[in-house]
């Protein structure tokens, strides 16, 4: 890691337990924010630590799910929120539905 708070794609690759083709197809994709600088690409580190957090969410979410044997999806899904607007209208279980389903999009 940089003396900034950036990783390059190797390290991003380390922390997010994956290869680094891996992570470029993300990239491509816009799947994780990234920076072309010369010829490499640079990450803040804020943003892999929000993936890394989305990611334990999400897991964790689903854990205990399987564990309550809930017969139903727990989550909020994006197309249930969209009609209700932005701001004061969304709760914090909103958001947070709403970052579950930004990770599962990341993780497919």
């Amino acid at each position: 890691m940089t003396g900034i708070g950036a990783f390059n794609i190797h390290e991003v690759a380390l922390a997010l337990k994956i290869d680094e083709d891996s992570v470029t197809r993300l990239v491509m994709d816009g799947a994780i924010p990234a920076a072309k600088l010369s010829d490499e690409w640079i990450f803040l580190q804020e943003d892999i630590l929000t993936i890394l957090r989305l990611r334990i969410r999400l897991e964790t979410t689903e854990r205990r799910r399987a564990a309550k044997k809930l017969p139903f999806d727990t989550t909020v899904t994006i197309t249930r929120l969209r009609g209700r607007g932005r701001g004061p209208h969304l709760t914090k279980a909103d958001v947070d539905a709403l970052e579950l389903e930004y990770a599962k999009l990341l993780l497919k």
